[in-house]
């Protein structure tokens, strides 16, 4: 058993940071933007930051209905001193697309172009 552990970690350390579970790990890696816009939406939908994950989408799986759809839209324009347009808005589908969003239009009233996908 003693020669386990210096094997475990070996793992551990080869191991990359995204499969590492440790909250505080994981939350280094995430930029200002994307810590500011899941507490946005953590706190609107009365979800813990720990369930809003990058790709979650927010109707299907944070369980967002149209109202608090139009809650967020509202406090990503005024959190990132941003305009959304209503084109752009509905495609704005996963927390992921909230961030890249906010990423490329922050302290800007001419948003630019809708990020795609992945």
């Amino acid at each position: 058993m003693g020669q386990l552990r210096p094997v475990l970690a070996a793992l551990l350390l080869t191991m990359p940071l995204a499969a590492c579970s440790s909250p505080s790990v994981v939350q280094a890696a995430k930029s200002p933007t994307e810590q500011k816009a899941i507490k946005i939406i953590s706190e609107h939908l009365g979800l813990g930051t720990r369930k809003v994950m990058p790709d979650a989408r927010l109707m299907a799986e944070l369980g967002a209905d149209s109202l608090d759809f139009v809650e967020l839209i509202m406090a990503f324009e005024e959190e990132f001193k941003m305009s959304i347009p209503d084109d752009d808005a509905m495609k704005l589908i996963t927390v992921r697309d909230f961030v890249r969003y906010a990423e490329q239009n922050k302290d800007s009233d001419a948003p630019t172009q809708v990020p795609s996908g992945k």
